[in-house]
């Protein structure tokens, strides 16, 4: 007996059944095509994200590292408000691990915050900026796309409005990782909508074939009683399957996209590193090779020792200004030595106290300028 039990209630029934079977194998094709490329793009995807945190993370550093004290403090002025801080929100984003913390964040949220902050800076820079408006707008585009969701904050705008736009921003990453939202992406996608970004595709390689329908299509095929019913469902197996070759050539798309963009970002970070390695040269390798996909791992382990560095720049200046607020709220004057055998004590473990010394002695130049 064949995939169908029905071969001799219709007539020409023997053309017919070829011609579900064929269909039939056809989807058993793009399916296994769809679960192979859904693989690759999420792969993509998650290099994606981590280069461009990585850059985020370093824009930061580029934004603050040079800022007076009363500059600084009005740049990160609301930060310590509480941010989105849940296990189904950004901190459970393994692409941010590793990262905020070595920046001096308390939480994801704070970081993508401040992230928002210093791309508002960039983006409305009237004079030298610390990158190209272009390059500016390319990383917000980015981060929608990869659903990163880094809202750019003004500096105008104060801690209620940036805790709002956080608490959203962490709201859509929670949602994202449902099983709802997998199938909705993928039916907007078959549907033919609007524009589906690389992160919901990702979560719907799965739920495109919910979306269509296509396993109730051919158990209604299998239940068939009368002619026209079949051709009913013959038509709407077609259609699926068109729907679902669509979603498969969206993701080839999408994946093609992606690369495109792990290699700009890659050049970004060279060429942020240039400027930090004018704060302090780097100890670790970045400009012996190209940006390309071969060379990701290389980015990736060049990434994280940036952050590790150049990070503690950044937590410097943060605690600096806490413990200053801390201080004088408790009646005594900080000073700069106290501070500083403190933090060298507990600097990363990856860093050495020289590296740890120079940071700190560039940050003391800008604090008490």
């Amino acid at each position: 007996m064949g995939l169908f039990p029905w071969e001799n209630v219709f007539y020409n029934i023997a053309q017919r059944y070829r011609t579900l079977n064929d269909k039939y194998n056809q989807y058993l094709h793009i399916r296994d095509n769809i679960i192979v490329n859904g693989k690759q793009h999420s792969s993509r995807l998650e290099q994606l994200r981590r280069q461009l945190t990585t850059n985020y993370a370093l824009l930061i550093v580029l934004t603050i590292a040079d800022k007076n004290q009363s500059d600084y403090e009005n740049f990160i002025e609301g930060v310590n408000v509480d941010r989105p801080d849940h296990p189904q929100g950004y901190d459970a984003a393994p692409w941010l691990e590793g990262t905020f913390e070595l920046l001096g964040f308390a939480n994801a949220g704070r970081f993508l915050w401040l992230a928002g902050r210093a791309l508002y800076a960039a983006r409305t820079a009237s004079g030298a900026a610390v990158i190209t408006k272009e390059s500016a707008l390319e990383m917000a585009n980015l981060a929608k796309n990869a659903g990163i969701g880094v809202a750019e904050v003004g500096a105008e705008v104060g801690a209620e409005a940036g805790a709002e736009a956080g608490a959203e921003a962490g709201a859509e990453a929670a949602a994202e990782a449902g099983a709802e939202a997998a199938a909705e992406a993928g039916a907007e996608v078959v549907a033919g909508g609007g524009a589906v970004t690389a992160s919901q595709l990702a979560f719907s390689a799965v739920g495109v074939f919910a979306a269509v329908g296509i396993d109730a299509i051919i158990g209604a095929i299998n239940g068939a009683k009368e002619d026209e019913e079949l051709k009913k469902h013959e038509a709407a197996l077609g259609e699926a399957l068109t729907k679902v070759d669509k979603f498969n050539a969206e993701l080839l798309n999408s994946i093609s996209l992606l690369e495109t963009e792990i290699v700009s970002q890659q050049k970004m970070f060279q060429e942020n590193m240039v400027k930090l390695d004018n704060i302090q040269s780097a100890a670790f390798e970045w400009n012996n090779f190209k940006p390309s996909l071969d060379n990701i791992p290389k980015f990736e382990t060049s990434s994280h020792a940036a952050v590790t560095q150049y990070g503690f720049l950044s937590t410097i200046r943060l605690n600096w200004t806490n413990f200053k607020a801390n201080a004088l709220e408790d009646g005594y004057t900080p000073t700069w030595d106290s501070f500083k055998q403190s933090l060298l004590q507990n600097r990363p473990y990856q860093m050495s106290s020289s590296l740890a010394k120079g940071l700190l002695d560039y940050a003391r130049e800008r604090i008490f300028s």
